[in-house]
Protein backbone atom coordinates (compact mmCIF):
# COMPACT_ATOMS: atom_id res chain seq x y z
CA UNK A 1 0.00 0.00 0.00
CA UNK A 2 0.67 3.34 -0.63
CA UNK A 3 2.10 6.00 2.11
CA UNK A 4 -0.07 6.91 4.73
CA UNK A 5 -3.16 5.23 2.73
CA UNK A 6 -5.83 4.83 5.13
CA UNK A 7 -8.53 1.90 4.91
CA UNK A 8 -12.15 3.04 5.75
CA UNK A 9 -14.12 0.71 7.47
CA UNK A 10 -18.34 1.07 7.89
CA UNK A 11 -19.13 -0.87 10.96
CA UNK A 12 -21.78 -3.44 11.09
CA UNK A 13 -25.29 -2.92 11.95
CA UNK A 14 -25.65 -5.81 14.47
CA UNK A 15 -28.33 -5.93 16.96
CA UNK A 16 -27.47 -5.60 20.45
CA UNK A 17 -23.57 -4.44 19.52
CA UNK A 18 -24.10 -0.54 18.30
CA UNK A 19 -24.67 1.74 20.80
CA UNK A 20 -26.82 4.92 20.22
CA UNK A 21 -23.47 7.19 19.79
CA UNK A 22 -21.99 4.37 17.07
CA UNK A 23 -24.86 3.41 14.95
CA UNK A 24 -23.72 3.84 11.46
CA UNK A 25 -20.84 5.61 12.24
CA UNK A 26 -17.43 5.15 9.60
CA UNK A 27 -14.47 4.60 11.35
CA UNK A 28 -11.03 5.08 9.80
CA UNK A 29 -8.05 3.21 10.71
CA UNK A 30 -4.80 3.59 9.05
CA UNK A 31 -1.61 0.96 8.56
CA UNK A 32 1.69 2.56 8.13
CA UNK A 33 3.61 0.30 5.78
CA UNK A 34 6.56 2.39 5.76
CA UNK A 35 8.02 5.24 7.85
CA UNK A 36 7.15 8.79 7.42
CA UNK A 37 9.59 10.23 5.08
CA UNK A 38 11.36 13.50 6.58
CA UNK A 39 12.77 16.27 4.78
CA UNK A 40 15.07 19.06 5.51
CA UNK A 41 14.40 22.65 4.37
CA UNK A 42 17.49 22.17 1.87
CA UNK A 43 15.75 19.24 0.76
CA UNK A 44 12.33 21.38 0.24
CA UNK A 45 14.36 23.79 -1.30
CA UNK A 46 16.15 21.57 -4.16
CA UNK A 47 12.80 20.16 -5.03
CA UNK A 48 11.03 23.29 -5.54
CA UNK A 49 13.97 24.52 -7.54
CA UNK A 50 14.00 21.59 -9.84
CA UNK A 51 10.31 21.35 -10.25
CA UNK A 52 10.25 25.19 -10.95
CA UNK A 53 13.03 24.94 -13.71
CA UNK A 54 11.16 22.09 -15.06
CA UNK A 55 8.31 24.17 -15.58
CA UNK A 56 9.82 27.34 -16.69
CA UNK A 57 12.06 25.03 -19.54
CA UNK A 58 8.80 23.05 -20.85
CA UNK A 59 7.00 26.66 -20.87
CA UNK A 60 10.48 28.93 -21.95
CA UNK A 61 10.33 25.34 -24.82
CA UNK A 62 6.85 26.09 -25.76
CA UNK A 63 7.05 30.07 -25.58
CA UNK A 64 10.15 29.65 -27.82
CA UNK A 65 8.31 27.28 -30.65
CA UNK A 66 5.69 29.94 -31.06
CA UNK A 67 7.46 32.70 -31.41
CA UNK A 68 9.93 31.00 -33.95
CA UNK A 69 6.76 29.88 -36.01
CA UNK A 70 5.59 33.88 -35.92
CA UNK A 71 9.06 34.79 -36.90
CA UNK A 72 9.08 32.32 -39.62
CA UNK A 73 5.06 33.71 -40.41
CA UNK A 74 7.05 37.54 -40.17
CA UNK A 75 9.81 36.58 -42.23
CA UNK A 76 8.35 34.87 -44.87
CA UNK A 77 5.71 37.60 -45.49
CA UNK A 78 8.46 40.42 -45.59
CA UNK A 79 10.15 38.19 -48.55
CA UNK A 80 6.97 37.91 -50.36
CA UNK A 81 6.30 42.31 -49.93
CA UNK A 82 10.20 42.87 -50.52
CA UNK A 83 10.05 40.52 -54.03
CA UNK A 84 6.94 42.13 -55.31
CA UNK A 85 8.70 45.69 -54.68
CA UNK A 86 11.12 44.47 -56.38
CA UNK A 87 9.44 43.44 -59.45
CA UNK A 88 7.71 46.74 -59.13
CA UNK A 89 10.68 48.70 -59.11
CA UNK A 90 12.06 46.60 -61.68
CA UNK A 91 9.33 46.67 -64.39
CA UNK A 92 8.84 50.96 -63.75
CA UNK A 93 12.61 51.19 -64.63
CA UNK A 94 11.86 49.21 -67.95
CA UNK A 95 9.45 50.95 -68.74
CA UNK A 96 11.36 54.33 -67.95
CA UNK A 97 13.53 53.00 -70.22
CA UNK A 98 11.25 52.28 -73.06
CA UNK A 99 9.37 55.45 -72.85
CA UNK A 100 13.15 57.35 -73.01
CA UNK A 101 13.93 54.93 -76.30
CA UNK A 102 10.50 56.05 -77.38
CA UNK A 103 10.94 59.81 -76.73
CA UNK A 104 14.27 59.48 -78.27
CA UNK A 105 12.77 57.67 -81.89
CA UNK A 106 10.14 60.38 -81.76
CA UNK A 107 12.48 63.38 -81.45
CA UNK A 108 14.30 62.17 -84.47
CA UNK A 109 10.95 61.52 -86.71
CA UNK A 110 9.60 64.65 -86.30
CA UNK A 111 12.79 66.80 -85.49
CA UNK A 112 11.50 67.93 -82.17
CA UNK A 113 13.98 69.13 -79.33
CA UNK A 114 13.78 68.45 -75.47
CA UNK A 115 11.35 71.27 -74.24
CA UNK A 116 9.10 70.11 -77.73
CA UNK A 117 9.78 66.18 -76.46
CA UNK A 118 9.38 67.14 -72.82
CA UNK A 119 5.69 68.07 -73.86
CA UNK A 120 4.44 64.71 -74.86
CA UNK A 121 1.93 62.83 -72.87
CA UNK A 122 2.06 59.19 -72.54
CA UNK A 123 2.75 56.30 -70.33
CA UNK A 124 3.52 53.48 -73.07
CA UNK A 125 5.65 54.09 -76.10
CA UNK A 126 2.20 54.04 -78.38
CA UNK A 127 0.43 56.86 -76.31
CA UNK A 128 3.54 58.70 -76.83
CA UNK A 129 3.41 58.18 -80.56
CA UNK A 130 -0.01 59.22 -80.91
CA UNK A 131 0.47 62.22 -78.80
CA UNK A 132 3.09 62.68 -80.93
CA UNK A 133 1.20 62.53 -84.28
CA UNK A 134 -1.47 64.85 -82.79
CA UNK A 135 0.73 67.53 -81.77
CA UNK A 136 3.48 67.51 -84.02
CA UNK A 137 2.13 65.76 -86.96
CA UNK A 138 2.54 68.87 -89.71
CA UNK A 139 5.97 68.96 -88.17
CA UNK A 140 7.48 65.43 -89.42
CA UNK A 141 10.74 66.00 -90.69
CA UNK A 142 10.46 65.08 -94.27
CA UNK A 143 13.73 64.60 -96.09
CA UNK A 144 14.37 66.26 -99.24
CA UNK A 145 15.32 63.89 -102.03
CA UNK A 146 18.75 65.36 -103.35
CA UNK A 147 18.64 66.07 -106.59
CA UNK A 148 19.94 63.73 -109.45
CA UNK A 149 22.22 65.10 -112.43
CA UNK A 150 22.07 63.46 -115.52
CA UNK A 151 24.63 64.64 -117.80
CA UNK A 152 25.15 63.61 -121.44
CA UNK A 153 22.47 62.65 -123.90
CA UNK A 154 18.78 62.91 -123.16
CA UNK A 155 19.41 65.55 -120.18
CA UNK A 156 19.08 68.30 -122.21
CA UNK A 157 22.68 69.32 -122.25
CA UNK A 158 25.71 69.08 -124.26
CA UNK A 159 26.94 65.71 -125.82
CA UNK A 160 29.92 65.99 -123.39
CA UNK A 161 28.99 66.40 -120.34
CA UNK A 162 30.98 68.39 -117.57
CA UNK A 163 32.96 65.79 -115.09
CA UNK A 164 32.59 67.74 -111.51
CA UNK A 165 34.42 65.01 -110.09
CA UNK A 166 37.91 65.76 -112.61
CA UNK A 167 36.94 69.46 -111.67
CA UNK A 168 38.99 71.58 -108.85
CA UNK A 169 36.54 73.99 -106.49
CA UNK A 170 37.55 77.10 -108.13
CA UNK A 171 36.48 75.33 -111.88
CA UNK A 172 33.06 74.37 -110.42
CA UNK A 173 32.47 77.76 -108.86
CA UNK A 174 34.06 79.17 -112.14
CA UNK A 175 31.28 76.97 -114.08
CA UNK A 176 28.50 76.87 -111.72
CA UNK A 177 25.74 77.89 -114.10
CA UNK A 178 26.81 74.85 -116.76
CA UNK A 179 26.51 72.99 -114.13
CA UNK A 180 23.43 73.94 -113.13
CA UNK A 181 22.22 74.05 -116.47
CA UNK A 182 23.05 70.11 -116.35
CA UNK A 183 21.06 69.14 -113.57
CA UNK A 184 17.80 67.86 -113.24
CA UNK A 185 15.96 68.14 -110.28
CA UNK A 186 12.90 65.85 -110.39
Amino acid sequence: MAENETNVVATPDEPGNNDANTEGVVTQTTQPTEAPKSFSQDDLDRIVKSRLAENARTLKTKFEKDLEAQIAATREEAQKDLDKLVDERVNSRLAERELAAARTALAEEYGLNEDQISRLVGTTPDELKADAAKVFGGFKKVLPTPPVIQTGNGAGGPEHPVDINKMTPAQIRANRNTLLSQTKIP
